[in-house]
């Protein structure tokens, strides 16, 4: 991890620079050991706002018709502030890890307990379908029967 000082020579501009080069060196040299030196580059993306970020070649893809592209992936990383920021248009709260760290893992909890309620929702249905189906069987088979005796 990193300390760093802010003085009256580097501020938080400089010093969020020199995070973030190092950070995206760290970034694609360990991309670079998964899929290789020559698929993991700085590109140049976007539309009318062009942006600096790590591309990378994460392998081919091959659609419907048979015909195989690239298939990529690119990675911005964000410096987060640690103070609050306040514009006049708006304002931008300050980054705590550990709340944004328990939110996520709220957020996966909140919907992995709401994906096994649907799953037990659709079993239970499942279930009295089928027990609707059998009892209809059931009955017909029954009325069958009966018909045949008389």
């Amino acid at each position: 991890m990193t300390n760093i000082v802010i003085t009256k020579d580097f501020g938080t501009g400089k010093a969020n620079a020199q995070a973030k080069a190092e950070l995206t060196e760290i970034i694609i040299n360990a991309l670079a050991q998964v899929f290789g030196d020559e698929n993991v580059a700085m590109v140049r993306t976007g539309g009318s706002t062009q942006v600096n970020e790590i591309g990378v070649k994460i392998g081919t893809i091959t659609d419907i018709d048979g015909y195989e592209y690239d298939f990529c992936a690119t990675i911005n990383p964000t410096i987060k502030g640690f103070k609050e920021k306040v514009t006049k248009r708006y304002t931008v709260e300050a980054f705590d890890f550990e709340t944004v760290k328990q939110s996520y893992i709220d957020d996966v909890t909140a919907k992995a307990a709401e994906k096994e309620a649907k799953a037990n929702t659709k079993a239970e249905k499942i279930a009295k379908d089928k027990a609707i189906r059998e009892a209809k069987k059931k009955a017909n088979a029954e009325a069958s029967a009966t018909e045949k005796a008389e």
